[in-house]
């Protein structure tokens, strides 16, 4: 009597695309469930470039000799983390990026020779790089010709590579500039309306936010933060405006319309960022022109801000999708903080650090919270009023003097 045992009749991943920014690592990707067949012995991966090596013993496999993807050789559980290390490639039109496509093997091993069946899928990985390019038109108080007759893309890497480009141009005479020190609306010696691309270091699909424009529907327009993935692995990443009211809060996730939040029924769990939305939906986004490989997060993470249609229930808008480049409010350069109304000590105090990036002087400005504002500052910025009030009088070139105690 022989005994036949019931295996797997395919290998299937869902979604069959991954996707993550260099230091970052994707939500762990299983292979498809059969339940009540018998699992393989192991899984492998495989790719025939010279730069790509699979371990089969750890299951990670590497680019250049740096971490790429890992694969749980038991279980085929499938994790994208590329190192930090890999955001060193060539700078294309768009957002750079590593694109390849492997094989993923899953095999049954039978004694005694270990040989049976062998089932393989290929899957699409894309590594995307952590500077996003932003199309934006600002007034400059500086500019800067950084080389004259090299091509957009050229331009483009030499920014990316200089910790001190934060916007540049290239005009159509192949002259490459890079523009500083933003003008303030009440200043009127300044470079006027210069169209740029803003450099937004630190650019990643599952941290940085989406910012929505949409004409006529200010209810659908604001902030769509990352909040997790999608219960269904092929509408991946789902986004969240959180509103002042649940009903001025809305989802956004691929493949569906933007749903109204349902409180009720919305599911949400942080730590494994896994979601299930059961909102009505209140507006479909599509692109300007109709494309079968449309996708909003990742052609607005390329090429930011990018136009959009937005079909309601009644009509159809326009409106635009843009990259959210982050600000940072003024620093606190005291030794206490507030929280709940009480006054609580901090335990580090950091000093105060403020680089001009149109001056190649690094940290043009340094000061520690116990020491006071040096004379040659004189009142121009960064002093302000407020903080020459706060010092207290005599201190001033002669080291701080606290005021008597009472």
């Amino acid at each position: 009597m022989a005994v036949v045992p019931h295996i797997w009749s395919f290998l299937k991943y869902d979604p069959d695309t991954l996707y993550a920014t260099f230091g970052q690592e994707a939500p762990v990707l299983m292979p498809v469930e059969q339940p009540g067949k018998l699992a393989p012995s192991r899984f492998s991966a495989t790719d025939e470039r010279s730069k790509y090596v699979f371990d089969i013993f750890t299951g990670v496999m590497t680019y250049d000799s740096y971490q790429l993807f890992q694969l749980d050789v038991k279980t085929g559980a499938l994790k994208l983390d590329p190192a930090e290390e890999l955001a060193e490639l060539e700078i294309g039109p768009t957002r750079a990026s590593l694109t390849a496509q492997f094989v993923i093997y899953a095999l049954y091993e039978w004694p005694p020779l270990q040989t049976g069946p062998v089932l393989s899928y290929t899957i699409s990985i894309e590594a995307r790089d952590t500077n996003c390019w932003i199309r934006q038109t600002h007034r400059f108080k500086q500019e800067e010709l950084v080389e004259s007759g090299g091509t957009e893309i050229r331009c483009r890497r030499l920014c990316a590579r200089d910790f001190f480009c934060t916007h540049y141009r290239h005009t159509s005479s192949l002259d490459c500039i890079k523009y500083s020190q933003l003008c303030a609306l009440s200043e009127t010696t300044c470079l006027d309306a210069v169209e740029v691309y803003t450099k937004y270091s630190g650019c990643a699909e599952r941290t940085s936010c989406l910012e929505m424009k949409i004409t006529n529907a200010a209810f659908l327009s604001g902030e769509f933060c990352p909040a997790g993935e999608s219960s269904d692995g092929e509408n991946g990443q789902v986004f969240l405006k959180e509103g002042r009211t649940q009903q001025d809060s809305f989802w956004l996730v691929f493949g569906e319309e933007d749903n109204a939040s349902d409180p009720q029924n919305d599911y949400l769990n942080d730590t494994s960022s896994y979601v299930e939305l059961y909102g009505a939906g209140a507006a479909c986004l599509k692109p300007m022109v109709d494309e079968n490989s449309w996708n909003l997060v990742t052609d607005a993470f390329d090429n930011s801000p990018l136009d959009i249609r937005v079909a309601t229930t009644s009509n159809e808008l326009q409106g635009q999708a843009s990259v959210l480049i982050p600000s940072c409010g003024p620093p606190n350069v005291t030794q206490s903080e507030t929280v709940e109304g009480k006054l609580e000590e901090s335990e580090v105090v950091s000093a105060l650090i403020l680089d001009d990036p149109g001056t190649p002087v690094v940290d043009d400005y340094w000061l520690h919270p116990c020491q006071c504002i040096p004379p040659a500052w004189g009142q121009e910025e960064p002093v302000t009023a407020e903080a020459l009030e706060d010092v207290p009088a005599g201190s001033l070139g002669a080291g701080f003097l606290p005021r008597p105690y009472e």
